[in-house]
């Protein structure tokens, strides 16, 4: 070894020893935080043409909401962008479509999406928000600011908000022998393999006037489920000539034989 250079000292090699802990940061530490898991995106998919509901019709205000399948991956996820629950809100026979609306008018909304609360599978009341989610019933304190609701609930003495749109189950019905809904080449195919499966009992009715302080674009929901809607378009004037009715029209109870209840407006 030359001059002037040390051998290097060899350090004792300490055996390694686990942190200590204390028993209450054993304890945080055991408690993992559980998350709200976010909404897969729809898969994308070239949406069925489903016709709106024009400004003129139906001529006599009247709309029948009533429940019926997603329609597969060209139904609602590719109308919406959402995942849905497998069922969907029809209007007039049709899947979840844009409705407009003419400020000043009175609607009616013949309701048979299920009276049941203690089934949630099927109960379904109706309603009308500018929440483009539904499912008031459901929000927290926090998610329910901001949120405007225009019918189909009334608030009782107590503050709480209650569904009035509730009636009988409707639901339009796939053939179980028949092609899946991806094999359709449209909604009108899928359409009339429908059948419309009604439950003994009355429909429920809920009511409404657009007015002026009614945002240009309101969504009809479900009160205890989420993503079974679509849009509402709210516009001062029509003057769109008469055209060919977009509804399927069905024998049903006449809105004149019905009673509605009081809604929050």
């Amino acid at each position: 070894m030359p001059e002037g250079d040390e051998e290097p000292q060899t350090q004792p090699q300490l055996e390694s020893q686990p942190a200590t802990r204390s028993p209450a940061e054993a304890h945080t530490s055991a408690i993992k935080p559980n998350p709200v898991p976010t909404p897969k995106p729809a898969p994308k998919a070239v949406p069925w043409e489903i016709p709106g509901i024009q400004c003129y019709e139906p001529p006599d205000g009247v709309f029948y909401a009533q429940m019926g399948p997603t329609g597969g991956k060209q139904g609602y996820p590719a109308i919406t962008g959402h995942v849905g629950w497998g069922i969907s809100w029809y209007i007039n026979g049709l899947l979840i479509p844009e409705i407009t609306v003419v400020r000043g008018k009175k609607y009616t909304f013949v309701v048979e999406g299920g009276s049941d609360p203690n089934v949630p599978a099927r109960y379904h009341p109706f309603y009308i928000t500018n929440d483009p989610v539904g499912g008031y019933f459901h929000k927290t304190d926090v998610e329910k600011k901001g949120i405007e609701i225009y019918a189909g609930v009334r608030r009782t003495r107590s503050g709480e908000m209650m569904p009035t749109g509730i009636g009988r189950l409707c639901n339009w019905t796939p053939d179980n022998e028949g092609p899946e809904a991806d094999e359709y080449p449209s909604f009108g195919a899928y359409q009339r393999s429908l059948t419309l499966v009604c439950e003994e009992g009355n429909p429920g009715v809920v009511t409404w006037i657009p007015d002026k302080n009614t945002p240009d674009t309101v969504y009809y929901q479900c009160f205890t489920h989420r993503h079974l809607g679509w849009k509402i378009r709210v516009v001062d004037e029509c003057d769109s000539t008469e055209a060919e009715e977009s509804r399927v029209v069905e024998s049903v109870a006449l809105p004149s034989d019905l009673i509605s209840e009081e809604s929050i407006q």
